[in-house]
């Protein structure tokens, strides 16, 4: 049963992540515009669904996935929104950080753009430390995040750098990597 259930999320994830363009139509007929950050923040919430944290990570075993924002985007408002949902049985929580010493106790690290600057003191800081990076800024990947969103055919796609995946030590799902583009660092 569970594994049938994977399928079927796995089915679903695909279709999200293949056929997604940037509009839906409601059940009135109308046409809705779903935005750019609406859809990283599903993929974020959907992530946590793939990736295993590292034995004795602060990301194992707890009751809550803490997202922390590094920086501000447009994605801050987006993320609030998932702030409570459950996703494999932890509470989807959102923390802001200004600083690199504010990611005590994160999950996963989202840098934002506009600390484009501060990426290698950012990763520097979650080195080792069991916190899975995402970005959505050109080359972040090449450079050491973990995930990062671009796009492709006018849609949103994601890479992964295997090499900082492995150095700290997660453990991602063969279906998201799938999915993915892979990338090394530079």
């Amino acid at each position: 049963m569970v594994e049938k259930k994977k399928n079927i999320f796995f089915i679903a994830l695909f279709f999200l992540f293949e056929s997604l363009a940037l509009s839906f139509f409601s059940a009135s007929g109308e046409e809705k515009t779903v935005s750019e950050y609406e859809v990283k923040a599903a993929f974020l919430y959907n992530f946590v669904k793939f990736v295993d944290w590292p034995d004795g990570s602060q990301g194992k075993g707890k009751d809550v996935v803490n997202v922390c924002m590094f920086g501000s985007g447009p994605i801050d408002r987006e993320l609030a929104r998932l702030k409570d949902k459950v996703v494999k049985g932890r509470r989807f929580a959102v923390k802001y950080t200004g600083s690199t010493e504010e990611f005590r106790g994160c999950h996963m690290l989202f840098i934002c753009s506009s600390e484009k600057g501060r990426l290698q003191e950012a990763l520097k800081a979650v080195k080792r430390k069991g916190i899975l990076t995402v970005g959505d800024t050109e080359g972040f990947a090449r450079k050491g995040v973990i995930i990062n969103f671009y796009f492709e055919d006018k849609k949103i796609r994601f890479e992964i750098n295997l090499d900082a995946a492995r150095e700290a030590q997660f453990s991602i799902s063969s279906q998201l990597l799938k999915l993915a583009r892979i990338v090394k660092d530079e």
